[in-house]
């Protein structure tokens, strides 16, 4: 179903589809076809995708990959994303959402791709060449056969835009705090792919240190952890700074847990899974948030107002 809805959303802006799930007719496909994206499943290719994946990424490399593939195989995703896949997704997806990257990731393919000399052109400069050479000029000669071919000059259109919008986003700095250590490190990466800075802790103990360290804009974490628990982390992380943003993201919490967590003043309560784009609207909105309210309070600190600032840093974790 979801194959098909794709399909139809991207023959419908003439883009031409290709399918196929055996590796040699992927191959055929690439070689004979000017590839820009390749959509693959991980959950049908499994260790076969990695072997796929690497090839692409050694004959074609300004080939841009997406992956889909499910929970229980992040450490695929995982090698994937080391691999060079330029984004991964979990079942169940967003199909807006993957959408959206294909296009990134075909904008990307055209903006890596280098322009290949014309044929007039690369006979002009073995002539030349042969001209050096026999003047003596052997150095020139070999500068000109052997020069680097330019490269495009992205267009300014509106994927260029939004890629200077990601650009403004590598100022933040996102906490993940799970216990589990496959899952926090595969949205690291997921978040990394949209160019914001994370960093990962493993326990609720961890994620107060690393705060205390190197402070950061906003924290995604996790409801239930052995030792100290999610909630009495944001109990002490509101405390101690009421200025960063705190998103709950849990898989095991009740309608209580989510009225506790609000009233200590979490951003936002989120179930697992969520679709990584949402997760990334509400990061990107608790970012602004916390980005508007130093502002306000800086504003009403240079006129004196210290009361009214720190009620505006303070507030997040009033009732």
């Amino acid at each position: 179903m979801l194959q098909e809805h794709l399909v139809r959303n991207l023959k419908a802006n003439d883009w031409r589809i290709f399918n196929s799930r055996q590796q040699k007719d992927i191959k055929r496909i690439l070689k004979k076809q000017a590839i820009d994206v390749v959509l693959m499943s991980l959950n049908d290719l499994k260790k076969e995708g990695m072997a796929l994946i690497k090839m692409i990424k050694k004959k074609h490399p300004v080939v841009q990959v997406i992956t889909i593939n499910s929970g229980d195989q992040i450490s695929l995703s995982i090698e994937g994303m080391k691999l060079g896949v330029f984004d991964d997704f979990l079942m169940p997806l967003d199909l807006d959402s993957l959408i959206s990257r294909i296009r990134e990731a075909y904008q990307a393919k055209k903006d890596a791709e280098v322009v290949k000399p014309s044929l007039f052109q690369r006979c002009q400069d073995l002539m030349m060449a042969a001209s050096f050479a026999e003047a003596g000029e052997a150095e020139m000669a070999k500068e000109l056969l052997t020069k680097e071919p330019k490269c495009k000059e992205p267009k300014k259109n509106a994927h260029n835009k939004a890629s200077e919008r990601r650009k403004k986003m590598k100022e933040m700095k996102v906490l993940l705090v799970d216990d589990e250590e496959e899952f926090v490190k595969a949205l690291s990466e997921r978040i990394k792919m949209r160019d914001v800075d994370s960093d990962v802790a493993l326990s609720g103990e961890q994620a107060l240190k690393t705060m205390d360290e190197d402070l950061p804009d906003v924290m995604v974490l996790d409801l239930k952890m052995p030792g100290m628990d999610g909630m009495e982390v944001l109990r002490r992380a509101k405390k101690a700074y009421p200025g960063v943003q705190i998103i709950m993201l849990t898989g095991h919490g009740s309608e209580k847990d989510e009225q506790e967590a609000r009233r200590l003043g979490v951003f936002d309560y989120l179930q697992k899974p969520v679709p990584i784009e949402k997760l990334m609207r509400t990061i990107t909105d608790a970012y602004k948030r916390k980005f508007e309210d130093t502002m306000s309070a800086a504003t009403f600190a240079e006129a004196g107002e210290f009361d009214t600032a720190k009620e505006i840093l303070d507030r997040d974790k009033k009732k």
